[in-house]
């Protein structure tokens, strides 16, 4: 028997990748920049996926720029999901 979820074939996924310059230890600017890359996106995109690290840039002061997974970077992720209606 198969499982409910797989009753309703998918016939295409939208996806996005975006790789960019990340500004260093500088989060604020690296989420407005992404969130400016999101809003050039054409429509339909249902899944979007970020560069490693994108927040950040990488670091050499990892603890300076830890966050909990309710922190300002889970934060915005799940305000762009909903407002765009994507998966990140």
């Amino acid at each position: 028997m198969r499982h409910p979820v797989f009753l309703r074939q998918m016939s295409t996924l939208n996806v996005s990748l975006i790789q960019s310059a990340l500004h260093w230890e500088d989060k604020e600017q690296n989420l407005r920049m992404f969130e400016d890359k999101l809003r050039a996106l054409p429509a339909g995109r249902e899944l979007v996926v970020l560069p490693e690290m994108f927040n950040t840039g990488f670091s050499m002061n990892p603890a300076k720029l830890a966050e909990t997974m309710d922190g300002s970077t889970i934060s915005w992720m799940k305000k762009m999901a909903k407002e765009f209606r994507i998966v990140i």
